[in-house]
């Protein structure tokens, strides 16, 4: 904050701002947040608890913040990319990086060409194979209680060798410990499943691969409910239109269109990277996949949906 005082010569005081808990779970996990006072003007400063998210999904979080937050909101950095900066700028984003960039279009801007550079495409990437995000959820919903392999490959229809490469994967993130019973392999954890699928957030991927329209009729009873529909039936919401199905593999004879057309003979259609179902024997979307399917969703309905879901569904 001297960085600010040094640049602009204006006195600054911070406290933690108490209308944070008003926010949706999603974004109250996502930053760090407090109320500045530059002189006499009051804003906002949000810090991210992670990496900052990509610019559309920043954009959306901007506006479920600003429904409760009547101040300006200034994105808190330790650094930032040259690519970073130019997409903040352009959607006239306010933002601080100690020591390095000032962007406060309401009272004073400095720029340097001074820039951190982008993460490596390998830690970038380093999330978890769809087949490790199910055996964990799996896990989970075991209440972390040891899980031999080989049962887990009979039951979701996998080879052994790929159970056992998302099982190393899912250790090698520190999440879970492979151990050894006679010739049985098995994972375990001292984690109970609330914390452990907190701890496991920064590797999950979103379940979703592909999402187009189809026509209702070429819905069969190898699809499941999926997106809002599924969290109709969980929750308090109404069904949606149009309807939202879920697939695992291409549908034979089904012809797709990337917009909605027309929504009395239409539904959606996702297509997943894992059988979501073997995880609830249902024909829904088991609750932990579909809440990564939500992560970017800026709803408040939906995101309080999701935060009772698995704030009383999921850790009994």
């Amino acid at each position: 904050m001297e960085y600010i005082t040094e640049i602009l010569g204006v006195k600054i005081s911070r406290k933690n701002w108490e209308d944070s808990n008003k926010l949706p779970y999603f974004l109250i996990d996502e930053y760090s947040f407090e109320l500045v006072r530059l002189d006499n003007y009051n804003c906002v400063f949000i810090k991210p608890k992670k990496d900052v998210a990509v610019i559309n999904t920043v954009k959306k979080h901007l506006i479920a913040i600003q429904k409760t937050c009547k101040y300006p909101v200034v994105f808190e950095l330790d650094k930032i990319t040259r690519q970073k900066r130019k997409s903040f700028i352009e959607n006239k984003i306010p933002f601080v990086v100690t020591d390095k960039q000032l962007y406060l279009p309401f009272m004073g801007v400095s720029l340097q060409e001074s820039f951190d550079s982008e993460p490596s495409t390998m830690l970038s990437l380093k999330k978890v194979l769809p087949s490790a995000q199910m055996i964990l959820f799996a896990f989970i919903y075991k209440k972390c209680k040891p899980m031999y392999l080989s049962e887990t490959a009979k039951k979701f229809n996998l080879t052994s060798m790929s159970v056992l490469r998302a099982a190393r994967q899912l250790a090698e993130f520190g999440l879970v410990n492979i151990e050894t019973e006679g010739r049985m392999k098995l994972i375990c954890s001292n984690s109970a499943p609330m914390e452990l699928f907190e701890k496991a957030k920064p590797y999950f991927i979103n379940p979703i691969r592909k999402t187009v329209y189809v026509d209702k009729d070429q819905i069969d009873s190898s699809m499941f409910r999926s997106g809002l529909s599924a969290l109709s039936v969980y929750g308090m919401l109404n069904p949606p239109q149009p309807e939202v199905y879920g697939s695992i593999g291409q549908i034979k004879n089904a012809s797709y269109s990337e917009t909605l057309i027309d929504i009395e003979t239409q539904c959606i259609l996702e297509f997943w990277k894992y059988d979501t179902t073997k995880l609830c024997d249902s024909n829904i979307a088991d609750v932990l996949s579909l809440a990564l399917c939500f992560v970017d969703n800026a709803d408040d309905r939906v995101q309080i949906e999701i935060e009772k879901l698995l704030n009383s569904k999921e850790w009994d």
